[in-house]
């Protein structure tokens, strides 16, 4: 029993373990039943829900430093995403840009810190919160870090794929479990449109400057996104219920 137990989680066991190995005691698993909870063990592996204890206090529903590196990063990115969806000329026009230079720089430095402080923030919600999000998420919170500094240096259409891929993945593992459901799809949208504008400006030529406009939702998804940062409200899928499903309790 002691080692079917072993096979779930320090979490799981920690929340669940008592009631799992009295389930066990009182019905000894058969061999169906064993490959169950192998299955299970997998899968709250796969797929953690449940916070160790005392996580809830640490995690980021508390956690002044995550919150506000993401709502500064929200407003340089704000900044930067008016002052370009409102002076951008088209390739090649020789035009001048509808900014003066030094607003052309505000908006530079604007979306070059907070192309550096978000890192910062995703790194601080992996640390709270990797556990609860799972391999897809903190795979997905790297990818978007690291799709915002690709952009920072100019690194195109490999950086906007990286950021698309990234923020899908994170705002999947995100929902309902450090971020509300509104809030996670408003956090993806604004990157997706912000990818989604580039690709279509590039695609045009660089000719039509509409196309760059929904740049300007960037910055507003992620102060949201750290507004909405709160601890896990967890009902673990499967826990003390799997336990009792397993052996058909």
């Amino acid at each position: 029993m002691s080692r079917l137990l072993g096979l779930y989680p320090r979490a799981w066991r920690a929340r669940y373990g008592d009631e799992f190995a009295e389930l066990l005691a009182a019905r000894p698993p058969s061999i169906r039943d064993r490959l169950d909870i192998v299955v299970g063990a997998i899968d709250a592996r796969i797929n953690p829900q449940v916070p160790v204890a005392g996580d809830r206090e640490r995690l980021l529903g508390g956690d002044r430093a995550a919150r506000s590196a993401a709502i500064v990063t929200g407003v340089l990115f704000t900044i930067w995403g008016v002052i370009l969806a409102t002076s951008m000329v088209p390739w090649e026009s020789n035009l001048a840009p509808g900014a003066s230079a030094d607003l052309l720089t505000v908006a530079w430095v604007s979306g070059m810190v907070g192309s550096l402080l978000a890192p910062v923030a995703l790194g601080i919600v992996i640390a709270r919160c990797g556990r609860v999000l799972g391999g897809a998420g903190v795979t997905g919170a790297i990818l978007t870090a690291v799709g915002l500094l690709m952009s920072a240096l100019g690194m195109g259409v490999a950086a906007l794929l990286a950021l698309a891929a990234g923020v899908t993945l994170f705002s999947w593992r995100a929902n309902g479990r450090i971020l509300s459901a509104p809030n996670a799809m408003a956090f993806a949208a604004g990157s997706l449109l912000s990818v989604a504008a580039f690709l279509l400006f590039a695609a045009s030529g660089g000719q039509d400057v509409r196309l760059v406009l929904p740049v300007v939702a960037l910055g507003p998804s992620w102060v949201l996104f750290g507004f909405g940062l709160r601890a896990p409200r967890l009902e673990p899928i499967g826990s003390s219920s799997q336990a009792r499903h397993l052996l058909g309790a």
